[in-house]
């Protein structure tokens, strides 16, 4: 079940960017939808790796992690959604 929903994650954020390259109604409500599940990913995968005292893949997911939110606030100030 955690490869179905890695592959479902991944579908969602390739086909988000999909609909927003190309300016689909539908790209920014899928590509919400995939972040969503990349920042749940981000933020419980770390959790296998610091009881495996593994902190280099620790700080990769939380620079990850970062980098998801600031491209999460670029899509909603670009589309509008919120004014920050």
């Amino acid at each position: 079940m955690h490869l179905i929903g890695e592959i479902v994650t991944a579908f969602l954020l390739i086909g988000g960017g999909v609909g927003l390259y190309y300016k689909r109604k539908w790209g920014t409500t899928v590509y919400f939808l995939g972040t969503g599940m990349l920042i749940y990913t981000l933020i419980v995968s770390p959790g296998y790796y610091l009881q495996n005292n593994n902190l280099e893949f620790v700080g990769m997911f939380t620079l990850l992690f970062i980098i998801t939110i600031v491209l999460l606030i670029s899509i909603i100030k670009q589309d509008g959604l919120m004014n920050i």
